[in-house]
């Protein structure tokens, strides 16, 4: 009886075990092979920033200087304050300034004009509770204060992006009530002009946002505008306007865009706009995402998109370079390939967006791209963060800087 007891339970355990086995590997058929790029790269090429205190600032923005080195924008603390720092070739920190007269700082931009300057902007929350456009240059040397405006009236302002003109002084774009702003100052911060572009310029509802603004090679300026209808319905726009601001055209898109997509927009060397962004993989807005690459005609068309990505985890791109033979270089994060969690990634296309190669850097730890840029020798500088140890806590974050060639090649 008692053998007879032993050997029904063995039965069910065996037949549990067996339903069990099964679901298991119906989960895992399912689930994606992680799969390693064409060349995948460890850590040990990673430069990382534990010299910097804090170790990590939000919103951190990422330029490199015409002599050499860096510079990181970003807020810090509870009242969001403005940390600028700027370090050596070797990382070393030269100048670090905390601005504390801010409070609830947007940190939206960071970028070294021709003289070596820092110009830091974005919004600012003053005394009435009312929210301003911001302009701030700093030295190179000192970290001073060449001069700082605010610009804003019975609106609420925000700046999300500026350049620097060629012919002088700046150009600010952002958002006011339900219309895109734009706004010119002059080299010492006085502004020039402003404009509001709304549903009179064609420029749809609700609450379109100039989010990038470059300036082409005819003198004329580029705009990146996203129009938010919802926290899953986003669109992108772009206009080009004159130095004064008068409005060339300007042309709507039905990308499907990622809510946390982070856009960059370059003028390639044919005079055609290059835009990289995230997408929603199978325009599923609740799927994880896939990199777009789109190729802008002179007036505003869609000349092509191509779309990048794996199958498993998310893929997305926040920046493009140009190489001298025409190729493009598109630096982001992936999921999808590499070791595990997410790596840096770099993909490079041939001048019709087809893909050349695809490559990652990272390790089993999380590694996520914050800013890249091209270096004169046609290599890049990326700026990534990642966990600092294996057994990193979650909030255990440090900043790397990574070189690499223009084939991919760390150095």
């Amino acid at each position: 009886m008692e053998k007879y007891a032993l050997s029904t339970a063995s039965k069910a355990f065996a037949l549990f075990a067996f339903i069990f086995l099964l679901g298991l590997a119906a989960c895992q058929k399912d689930k994606p092979v992680i799969n390693l790029a064409d060349d995948s790269h460890d850590t040990e090429n990673f430069q990382y920033l534990f010299n910097l205190t804090p170790r990590r600032i939000s919103d951190c923005k990422f330029s490199d200087l015409p002599t050499g080195g860096f510079v990181l924008a970003g807020e810090y603390g509870i009242k969001k304050e403005l940390k600028i720092i700027r370090l050596a070739e070797s990382k070393e920190v030269l100048v670090e300034t905390n601005y504390d007269y801010f409070t609830a700082l947007e940190v939206n931009f960071s970028f070294v004009n021709h003289s070596g300057k820092v110009l830091t902007g974005g919004a600012m929350e003053v005394y009435t509770k009312s929210r301003q456009a911001l302009l701030l240059l700093e030295e190179p040397s000192t970290g001073a204060v060449s001069w700082l405006n605010g610009f804003g009236g019975a609106g609420v302002e925000k700046g999300y992006d500026a350049t620097e003109a060629s012919t002088g002084g700046y150009l600010l774009t952002g958002s006011v009530g339900d219309s895109m702003l734009v706004i010119r100052v002059d080299d010492e911060g006085q502004e020039i002009w402003t404009r509001h572009y709304g549903s009179a310029s064609g420029i749809s509802s609700p609450a379109p946002r100039g989010i990038k603004i470059i300036e082409a090679a005819d003198g004329n300026f580029v705009i990146l505008i996203e129009e938010r209808n919802n926290i899953l319905n986003i669109r992108y726009q772009l206009a080009k306007i004159d130095p004064d601001g008068h409005l060339i055209w300007h042309k709507t898109y039905d990308f499907p865009v990622y809510t946390g997509a982070q856009p960059y927009i370059m003028e390639a060397s044919d005079q055609t706009v290059m835009l990289v962004t995230s997408v929603n993989r199978n325009e599923d807005p609740l799927s994880d995402e896939d990199i777009l690459l789109a190729k802008i005609g002179a007036e505003g068309e869609v000349i092509w998109t191509r779309q990048y990505g794996g199958t498993v985890y998310n893929d997305g791109a926040e920046f493009v370079g140009e190489a001298d033979n025409g190729d493009f270089v598109l630096i982001g994060s992936t999921g999808s390939f590499g070791h595990g969690s997410l790596d840096i990634y770099m993909i490079r296309t041939d001048p019709n967006g087809e893909r050349l190669w695809h490559k990652t850097y990272g390790d089993q730890r999380f590694q996520v791209v914050v800013g890249a840029t091209q270096r004169p020798d046609g290599g890049f500088w990326i700026l990534g963060l990642s966990e600092t140890a294996a057994s990193a806590d979650f909030f255990d974050y440090g900043y790397f800087i990574l070189a690499v060639n223009g084939d991919g090649t760390p150095n």
